[in-house]
């Protein structure tokens, strides 16, 4: 039935868009009327790529922070301040790109809505 074709994940989409998240976000919002199973597969990937990568480089940050200071080379106060210099950043161009992004491609794409 067409129901059942709708349904599930289609894992090539899902690991292609967990690899290359801004690729996953192109196919969700291209394919999210047309095909919803292979928007649904690319959105989750591309969520969880981006949540992989974002905690992995935290987890990166911290751990180089916490190395200098449990041998002496940065204070706990300069490890906060090192470390949200790099994230509030991070955090702030992602969601600029983001909203860049849609305006210039995804808009065109779907015909200015």
């Amino acid at each position: 039935s067409e129901n059942n074709a709708n349904e599930g994940i289609n894992w090539g989409l899902w690991i292609a868009s967990f690899v290359l998240p801004p690729l996953g976000y192109i196919f969700y919002s291209v394919w999210k009327k047309s095909k919803p199973r292979n928007s649904y597969s690319s959105g989750w990937g591309a969520l969880w790529g981006f949540l992989f990568y974002v905690v992995g480089a935290l987890v990166y940050i911290l751990f180089i922070a916490g190395r200098f200071i449990y041998y002496g080379d940065m204070t706990i106060n300069f490890a906060v301040i090192f470390t949200s210099a790099y994230v509030i950043p991070v955090i702030l161009s992602g969601f600029l790109t983001y909203f860049e992004y849609r305006n210039a491609v995804v808009k065109p794409i779907q015909g200015g809505k």
